[in-house]
């Protein structure tokens, strides 16, 4: 139909989600489109603007979308649990667990990102590993530096329930002697004028100079930019080349703390988990430990 009538832009949304599914655009941009189609279906008949055969038309093809839609999202899932699957193979044939490991669900690391983490630990064979968040990757990374016979694990985790978890997860699979998870608090941390709820590392002692961050927590919930202060309140206590890992990148905050650490300390990214989910960083070369941090109060 021409001349600007009512059905024109249906039509070109419904051209745009076709091109969509070709694509493979996300399941949220799916849904998206599924609801904005239903939703014009829904207006217009009740509208009345559309004729009993153009709300036929437009009922059939709002049931091609929703079947699409519903055969995509069956086959990313399918694609989403290979990937979990090879993952965790992948480390059960790399680690050796004595027993099984713990499920990976709800707040756990994805396999792919553990799986990572311990790629990590045996090309960089670091001396000492620090965690922000202790979990299913204190396990992983414990498991890994005993494998190694090198190098030891301090995770910081805020949460009591949490941290007890995690240490009988380490007596149980016998790996308690390569980590250690101290129950920190969060207290206030002023940083470049604004404040943040951050550990309190007036308490912690690191044994060395820290070859591995791992960056999990405090939870993005907490606040804006939640997990940025590990930058700058730790920069000074990595070793030269040391190598930063954060975790949830798919979402607008940590992809902000990225490029602020990336203006602020000089870190690259130089790599990513394989769900893309994770950022690797790296410290550049020759960079004054502290260079660019401000103003830093506790």
């Amino acid at each position: 139909m021409a001349g600007g009538s009512p059905m024109s832009p249906l039509s070109g949304r419904l051209a745009r989600y076709v091109a969509g599914v070709r694509n493979g655009l996300s399941r949220d941009d799916l849904g998206g489109a599924l609801v904005i189609a239903l939703g014009a279906a829904a207006v217009g008949m009740a509208g009345g603007w559309i004729g009993p055969a153009a709300g036929r038309w437009l009922a059939l093809v709002t049931a091609l979308v929703a079947g699409l839609t519903m055969q995509l999202a069956v086959l990313r899932g399918m694609r989403e649990q290979a990937r979990r699957s090879e993952a965790i193979l992948a480390l059960t044939m790399a680690l050796k667990p004595e027993v099984p490991l713990p499920v990976f669900s709800g707040w756990a690391v994805h396999p792919t990102l553990a799986r990572l983490l311990v790629t990590t630990v045996f090309e960089q064979r670091p001396g000492m590993i620090v965690e922000c968040g202790s979990g299913i990757s204190t396990l992983v990374f414990a498991y890994a530096v005993r494998t190694l016979g090198h190098g030891s694990v301090v995770s910081l985790e805020h949460d009591p329930v949490y941290a007890e978890q995690t240490r009988s997860w380490l007596r149980v699979h016998g790996v308690s002697a390569w980590a250690q998870v101290l129950t920190v608090p969060l207290v206030p941390h002023r940083l470049n004028g604004h404040q943040w709820r951050w550990y309190d590392l007036t308490t912690v002692q690191f044994p060395a100079p820290i070859d591995l961050l791992f960056v999990d927590g405090p939870p993005g919930g907490l606040q804006r930019l939640s997990r940025y202060p590990a930058g700058p309140l730790l920069a000074q206590r990595l070793a030269n080349e040391a190598i930063m890992i954060l975790d949830d990148v798919h979402r607008f905050d940590e992809r902000a703390i990225v490029s602020r650490w990336a203006v602020e300390l000089g870190w690259r990214v130089i790599g990513s988990s394989s769900d893309h989910s994770a950022a690797v960083l790296m410290r550049t070369a020759g960079l004054v430990s502290g260079q660019g941090l401000g103003q830093v109060t506790s």
